[in-house]
């Protein structure tokens, strides 16, 4: 007599993938079901490599006076004259991602714009004097984050 195979899984089986199935759920729902938590640390990070990237621009070209202008929505570089007055390129527009908020402290302005001089120090549209005491832009999401400029022009994430 011949035995045969069985034809299903046994029931040890089934509960093991049950209980490999039920944790994975458990540990990837939250993150599936709630606002990202990484928004606000992308965007912290687009926009210190864009002060960055506009700052350079304006240490390495005397000629023309550099700014990055923030809306609510977006914020984009622009080359402007020697004078500072009239823009002569207008870079890209950069989409802020609407789970988040970008704004200029102590005002929390959400329109602003951040100069940069030869030297790379910063200046704002505000009576703000340049320098962010301990941070200057906040990036509100799921988590509240910062971009500081130091006086010596230094743009990092505190």
């Amino acid at each position: 007599m011949r035995l045969t195979e069985p034809l299903g899984f046994s029931l040890l089986e089934l509960i093991i993938v049950i209980i490999i199935i039920a944790v994975l759920v458990v540990a990837g729902a939250p993150r599936l079901l709630t606002g990202s938590n990484y928004a606000s640390y992308t965007q912290q990070q687009d926009i210190i490599a864009e002060l960055r990237r506009v700052q350079q621009l304006a240490m390495n070209n005397r000629d023309r006076c550099y700014r990055t202008t923030f809306t609510g929505t977006s914020y984009r570089s622009q080359h402007l004259d020697t004078s500072c007055s009239t823009i002569i390129v207008n870079d890209p527009i950069i989409d802020i991602d609407s789970s988040v908020q970008v704004t200029l402290l102590p005002s929390n302005a959400q329109s602003f714009d951040v100069y940069f001089d030869f030297f790379g120090r910063s200046s704002f549209n505000s009576s703000q004097d340049g320098v962010c005491q301990p941070s200057c832009i906040q990036i509100s999401g799921v988590d509240q984050l910062a971009v500081s400029v130091s006086s010596e022009g230094y743009i990092y994430a505190p």
